[in-house]
């Protein structure tokens, strides 16, 4: 039986290049998560999927390339909101991770638990392709936004470590010429990535 939480409005042609990071979709019915992995391939995206949190868990441990992760509320053994607060609590200080939430019973209550388990967007089902288009170049967006300030924050930790008090020991904290002609190239290059993705036609 077809699943009926992608409301297929709009034909989308498939793209030929990937958007930004890769998108991981989490759903424990196969005929909606190959539905909602067809929807988000044709959109143009690098995607994965898995059938439960914890297969989510191990794919986001094992592969850095992903970004977004888009799930259902209603599974079994992990539901949505518990995936989203392993998630935050996992691999929050150490990558950029935007989270989704797909759920066919929105509520207040629902909602409010989900923007407390740091996700950014709630899609009530079905979906739209034209709703999934808008959350996705959202949460690229948002990934994208993100992961510039975990380098940059990192790169200044570099340039700028932390001083060892030790009177007898002489440190030179400044960074070298080479350092900060790569530091601004970098920086100019994030300026230009971020002009061009935020582009109105994401």
């Amino acid at each position: 039986m077809p699943c009926t939480s992608l409301a297929r409005t709009v034909k989308w042609p498939k793209k030929k290049t990937s958007k930004g990071c890769t998108v991981l979709v989490v759903d424990d019915d196969p005929a909606c998560l190959d539905e909602y992995c067809d929807a988000i391939a044709n959109l143009g995206y690098t995607m994965r999927s898995a059938t439960s949190a914890p297969d989510a868990l191990k794919q986001i441990a094992e592969s850095h390339e992903i970004g977004v992760v888009i799930t259902d509320l209603e599974m079994p053994s992990m539901n949505g909101i518990s995936l989203l607060s392993e998630i935050s609590n996992r691999f929050a200080l150490n990558r950029p991770i935007v989270t989704l939430v797909l759920t066919g019973h929105s509520s207040l209550q629902v909602a409010t638990k989900a923007m407390q388990s740091q996700a950014i967007d709630l899609l009530s089902k079905p979906v739209s392709m034209e709703q999934l288009a808008e959350a996705l170049c959202r949460a690229s967006a948002h990934h994208f936004a993100t992961a510039n300030r975990f380098q940059i924050t990192a790169l200044t930790q570099r340039l700028d470590p932390p001083v060892v008090r030790d009177q007898n020991a002489k440190q030179n904290n400044t960074p070298t010429e080479e350092e900060l002609q790569a530091f601004t190239r970098m920086l100019l290059k994030l300026q230009h990535n971020k002009s061009k993705f935020f582009d109105p036609a994401c």
